[in-house]
């Protein structure tokens, strides 16, 4: 019977040991993705504000490569680096969509498995992914500014 009890309180020890291991295997796959997607949400915000300027200074919104030189360098004008105005930097892919007189950026993971996707609004909000795996965004409703499969960023937990 002790021998029993011995058992059982091992069993329950191990167990207890290695939820608090995932719990802390998680809690650093979590940090690792958040400082991937970091980055992405910087050029986002880099590129809503080049979007921003651009129409105010031409009337209309713009093409990554006329935000930017795609090719050499940086250059008097450019409003965005030459990795941005080509759509890819920092292992994603940067797309601008036009519509309805107002405009939306998207940032995908090269690896999708690993990092959430982003889009920012004209209006600054900054929407990602509910999980990884996911594209971009496949529908886009400008009067709610919400897409399947997003949800409103909030910063990392």
């Amino acid at each position: 019977m002790l021998k029993k009890i011995f058992v059982y309180i091992v069993c329950l020890l191990c167990c207890g040991f290695a939820n608090i291991f995932a719990e802390n295997v998680q809690e650093e796959a979590a940090k690792e993705m958040a400082l991937r997607e970091m980055p992405a949400i910087e050029s986002l915000g880099l590129i809503r504000n080049a979007e921003l300027m651009y129409k105010a200074a031409n009337d209309n919104f713009a093409t990554l490569t006329e935000l930017g030189t795609p090719s050499g360098e940086f250059r008097r004008g450019d409003c965005i680096d030459p990795a941005l105005a080509r759509g890819q930097k920092d292992e994603y892919v940067f797309n601008v969509v036009m519509q309805n007189n107002t405009f939306f950026v998207t940032a995908v993971p090269l690896d999708k498995s690993t990092a959430h996707s982003f889009y920012v609004t004209e209006k600054g909000d900054l929407y990602q992914s509910e999980k990884t795996n996911i594209g971009s965004p496949s529908v886009f409703d400008a009067n709610n500014s919400s897409a399947d499969f997003f949800i409103k960023y909030s910063g990392s937990k």
